[in-house]
């Protein structure tokens, strides 16, 4: 190819060009090649258009004429030489290219899903030849391309109880689905994921309710009203959802695919007067109702750390794994070096969430000047939003402020939340003297814990670590019947509840 093509490929996104030049898109070529009787002439011309492509020379719509003019083949093969091409070397890209090449399959009447495992394929070999292991906690080395956001995070996470969850994860599709798809809070779309999943998969009925949820959401994509059946109406998500259903197949043995999306968008002028921005948005909004709809179709043929429920892009995937386990990663290339023979430095294993916990402390000490209606109603809030960095913070701030006691047994929302913790632990003596307001050093224990074990769903080694410093502020304020929560056991390199 030219140099100016190469220069073109070596500024692409990383990710971009390995799928361009990963040795199996070689090998797929090979099979191309082998199929169509090519060349070496004819060949090179084929990838050079694919690249031409990659590097935005030239659009998917004149790949077909490029193919007549360059490539030498007869008439007949070129359009399903151009479907090989698309659906093996180009849709593992299509979020790079915008959507374009689901779009042009869906008007080749070609189903993309059909796809599904070849993409998987490639984008596995992509990861095992391009991208270097990561580091789990345990300091054991993981393929990248076996990591997954919802496979990592289902050991972490405890769901509670059935009823309280569900009622959570309703309010949640009804009233705060375009916060959710679109947080950078990753953690807490992650969360909304595994307690979905582990909801729907334990009753059936959960997946009617959750929907009817999202069928009456209010939220509004767009400012413009949307045309349904001679009417205009609120471009909201019900709205949204009303109409886009009333051009499906009415038969709920059907599974819905990515083709019944894209004939929607192709044909839909309430889609044509969305910006790009929204349009992005109700794609979201369309693949969490398909992924929810199609849940039991995809148990069956799916892992369940593979499906997902609200979407997340591999760039959401890789910013995820930076966000929540770099303390960890960068501990592990910093390695023992600097340390004495037996030196374990315990308290610092995640600096990274220590430093964001300290940020956002900080910034709550700005917006709230330490004020306990301010602070306690802020704290709240991201106990409801499950915002990890945010809780912590914000209960370190509290328990610093020497606040954090009183509102755990004075305030009725923390009540609330520890009553039921002890009732779905049954701990009724605990929840007995609690309920009868007897004074009690061990309910801010109780309440820390059942924060970071449950709320956050931590396993023992990480709620230990938080329990142990939330330990060393009460120390430092006199409050010895608090100070000594966890410990770290030397033996197995863990920290404990006590």
């Amino acid at each position: 190819m030219p140099d100016d093509i190469n220069v073109k490929i070596k500024a692409l996104p990383t990710k971009v060009k390995n799928i361009l030049l990963a040795r199996y898109g070689v090998e797929v070529m090979k099979e191309i090649s082998d199929k169509y009787y090519f060349s070496i002439i004819d060949t090179a011309a084929l990838v050079k258009i694919i690249a031409q492509v990659f590097v935005k020379d030239l659009t998917l719509d004149q790949v077909e004429p490029s193919i007549t003019k360059t490539v030498d083949v007869e008439p007949d093969q070129v359009r399903p030489l151009l479907i090989d091409v698309l659906t093996r070397r180009m849709l593992v890209a299509d979020e790079y290219l915008g959507g374009q090449v689901v779009a042009m399959l869906t008007q080749l009447d070609v189903d993309p899903t059909k796809f599904d495992e070849e993409i998987k394929k490639y984008r596995v070999a992509v990861r095992k030849e391009f991208i270097k292991p990561r580091v789990k906690a345990a300091g054991t080395l993981v393929p990248e391309e076996e990591r997954n956001v919802v496979e990592e995070r289902i050991p972490e996470l405890k769901v509670g109880d059935p009823e309280s969850e569900m009622r959570e994860m309703i309010k949640l599709l009804k009233e705060h689905v375009l916060f959710t798809a679109t947080t950078d809070e990753l953690l807490f779309r992650v969360d909304a994921n595994v307690i979905i999943i582990t909801l729907m998969q334990t009753n059936k009925v959960a997946q009617q309710e959750l929907m009817k949820a999202l069928l009456h959401n209010a939220e509004k994509i767009g400012d413009k009203k949307i045309a349904h059946k001679g009417e205009k109406i609120e471009p909201t998500i019900q709205n949204w959802l009303t109409d886009y259903i009333s051009t499906l197949p009415y038969n709920e043995n059907e599974k819905l695919s990515t083709l019944h999306k894209a004939k929607y968008y192709a044909e839909s002028p309430n889609v044509k007067q969305l910006t790009e921005e929204n349009k992005l948005l109700l794609d979201r909004v369309f693949d969490l109702y398909e992924n929810i709809r199609n849940f039991y179709f995809n148990v069956e043929k799916t892992n369940l750390s593979e499906i997902q429920i609200f979407p997340f892009t591999e760039s959401e995937q890789d910013k995820f794994f930076k966000q929540y386990y770099q303390g960890v990663e960068e501990r592990a290339k910093i390695g023992e070096d600097d340390k004495k023979p037996g030196e374990v430095d315990i308290m610092h294993s995640n600096d990274a969430e220590d430093d964001a916990v300290n940020e956002y402390r900080n910034f709550l000490v700005d917006k709230t000047r330490k004020d306990r209606k301010r602070l306690s109603d802020q704290f709240y809030k991201d106990i409801l939003s499950r915002k990890k960095i945010e809780i912590i913070a914000g209960m370190k701030l509290l328990a610093e402020t020497g606040l954090l006691d009183n509102i755990v047994t004075e305030d009725k929302r923390f009540r609330e939340l520890l009553i039921a913790y002890f009732k779905r632990n049954s701990m009724m003596e605990e929840l007995k003297s609690f309920e009868a307001k007897a004074p009690d050093p061990t309910y801010v224990k109780h309440f820390i814990k059942y924060i970071l074990s449950e709320r956050l769903g931590m396993t023992e080694n990480m709620s230990g670590r938080w329990a142990m410093i939330f330990g060393n502020i009460f120390r430092a304020q006199g409050k010895k019947h608090l100070s000594q929560m966890a410990f770290y056991d030397m033996e197995v390199e863990q920290f404990k509840w006590l």
